[in-house]
């Protein structure tokens, strides 16, 4: 049997770019088996790959790899694999044999661990032979005999340059190399610009590359280590990235960046925004299956905290139980189309008492709001923006959240009951209290702002937006105000979107000066629809105008009556 994750068998000749496999692939008893083709080969040339990857763990018997199972006369660059890679015999990160076409394999690398159960593994490739140039190994390697970092054995003749390998190295009862584990030729050997971290793969010797301690090899101080690479057009160090080592420019193409915000963090989370920049400009959030193994860990310490997947939708990732007022880094790896980066930023919680937008809420108050703490689910915490504060309604025990337009700022938010107005509505009632805010807007006097007034735990029936004017002490509904129900959280949530001019009606303070101070509630009348519930304003005198005409008629028929009366009798 023969398998991969994409292609079973290559065809002559055949060309494929721009292509992927992310699932994983086992066939414990097969041979040739890839994470994305299984067999590429023929007597003439093989197939050509540019830009093609694979992310699944590949389970096989002989020549097995985590991109290719066997390739032969095969031209291959601009690729990658990802997946951990398990079989018996010529086990390979990136191919488990192979032997290079025309051109040189390049511009390729493999960060999956490899295991042999009999022999021959390598990071990049079980078996190898060609010509191979600018390519690296990552991950760790192990098994009984002739394990290398970058091959497990090379044969023919040979030419490998500009390549190193950075796993650990484990052989048992054989011996481990650094670079390559078993060497069959006797001639016709090319080996440059070959280095293998001696730290991390736990043995100094190989005969073929040089051995270097980590910080020799990591960020771009030690870019002269690197003698014949090319980091004008080819390499490059890219802090955070790559665990700091160098890594391919092609990885950067504006074709398909990922670039990752530094963390906003709160006092036991932190968030992660990461856009993809595509060529031509646009950027859209990282959707959710192009992430994979989240993890963290205090600055200074060595091991990593593995995290379950908790990305959002809209491409952020969120760390929970983090310690308040601590440094930490954030380690994702981020995938998008032929696009793999291992990216980490770092991140300092909030102290306990911290108010990161200056909105007078504290940080824990507003992280603690319904949708962990993002009240108007707009992809941003309550907490660090200072046109969205999100509080605790003391009235009846729910959360508000009061989103302005990003032109203002809000402050002196509060509920209250209507019992601690000058005068109480004679129509409504206010179950859920009145909501007290002021927006500062930095655009211009006269400026008419959007509002959108979330409140949680709160059904939407037989509830009108209503205003109260603390100078005339006058009771009215907002005209124009939209009322809609949402659910967070599992509970429903009613939402009122509407606008006040600075200066106009609704304006309490009645001034044209940049700022709007706005009481309002959802009122309720009992056994009404809101559509029955539309109300001037002047409501509460129009009634008592009813109630007086009623009585002086009443008045009129009875003195009708009492003359009726008399002249019967």
């Amino acid at each position: 049997m023969i398998l991969g994750g994409f292609i079973g068998i290559g065809g002559c000749g055949s060309n494929v770019v721009e292509s992927y496999a992310t699932g994983a692939v086992s066939a414990p008893h097969a041979l040739n088996v890839g994470g994305f083709a299984g067999d590429d080969g023929c007597e003439g040339p093989g197939g050509t790959y540019e830009r093609v990857y694979a992310t699944g763990n590949v389970a096989g018997q002989q020549d097995v790899g985590g991109l290719f199972g066997r390739g032969s006369n095969t031209t291959l660059t601009k690729s990658y694999a990802t997946g951990d890679v398990t079989g018996n015999i010529n086990v390979g990160g990136l191919a488990g044999y192979f032997t290079s076409g025309e051109s040189p394999i390049n511009l390729s690398y493999a960060t999956g661990n490899v295991e042999a159960l009999d022999e021959t593994a390598g990071g990049l490739f079980g078996y190898f032979g060609g010509s191979a140039e600018d390519l690296y190994a990552r991950g760790s390697v192990s098994g009984p005999n002739n394990v290398g970092g970058f091959a497990g054995e090379v044969d023919f003749s040979w030419s490998i340059r500009n390549s190193y390998a950075t796993g650990a190295l484990n052989a048992s009862p054989g011996s481990p190399q650094g670079f390559i584990g078993e060497d069959n030729t006797s001639s016709d050997v090319v080996a440059e610009g070959l280095y293998f971290d001696q730290q991390t793969a736990g043995v100094s010797t190989d005969e073929y590359a040089t051995a270097k301690n980590s910080n020799e090899l990591r960020l771009a101080v030690n870019q002269p280590t690197f003698e014949g690479y090319n980091f004008d057009d080819t390499w490059e160090f890219s802090l955070g990235q790559n665990n700091d080592y160098p890594l391919f420019q092609w990885q950067n193409d504006p074709v398909g960046q990922i670039l990752c915000e530094q963390a906003h963090t709160t006092t036991t989370t932190a968030r992660i925004y990461c856009v993809v920049a595509y060529e031509g400009g646009d950027e859209g959030r990282v959707e959710p299956e192009f992430w994979m193994n989240p993890q963290y860990r205090k600055v200074g310490e060595t091991e990593w905290t593995s995290m379950e997947w908790t990305a959002s939708s809209e491409g952020r990732h969120t760390f929970y139980g983090l310690e308040p007022n601590t440094t930490y880094e954030f380690s994702m790896t981020v995938a998008n189309n032929i696009i793999n980066q291992e990216l980490i930023v770092i991140g300092t919680t909030k102290n306990i008492n911290s108010d990161t937008d200056s909105d007078g809420v504290l940080d824990t108050t507003e992280n603690q709001a319904p949708n962990n703490g993002d009240g108007n689910n707009d992809g941003t915490l309550d907490a660090e923006q200072s046109s969205v504060r999100s509080f605790l309604n003391t009235v009846d025990g729910n959360y508000v959240t009061i989103a302005a337009d990003e032109a203002c700022t809000l402050s002196a938010v509060s509920a209250g009951s209507e019992s601690n107005n000058e005068t109480e509505d004679a129509e409504y009632a206010y179950n859920h209290g009145l909501v007290s805010f002021t927006a500062a807007c930095d655009a211009y006097n006269g400026y008419t702002a959007s509002f959108q007034v979330y409140f949680h735990g709160i059904a939407k029936n037989n509830l009108v937006l209503r205003k109260y004017n603390s100078t005339t002490n006058i009771y009215s509904s907002i005209p124009g105000a939209n009322i809609e129900e949402q659910t967070f959280d599992g509970e429903s949530t009613t939402l009122v979107e509407y606008q006040i001019t600075d200066g106009g009606n609704l304006d309490s303070d009645g001034v044209e000066n940049s700022i709007i101070v706005d009481p309002v509630g959802l009122g309720e009348q009992p056994g009404s629809t809101p559509s029955e519930l539309a109300s001037t304003g002047q409501s509460a005198n129009i009634y008592i105008l009813l109630i007086a005409v009623l009585i002086t008629l009443s008045g009129v028929a009875l003195g009708w009556l009492r003359r009726i009366v008399s002249t019967e009798y």
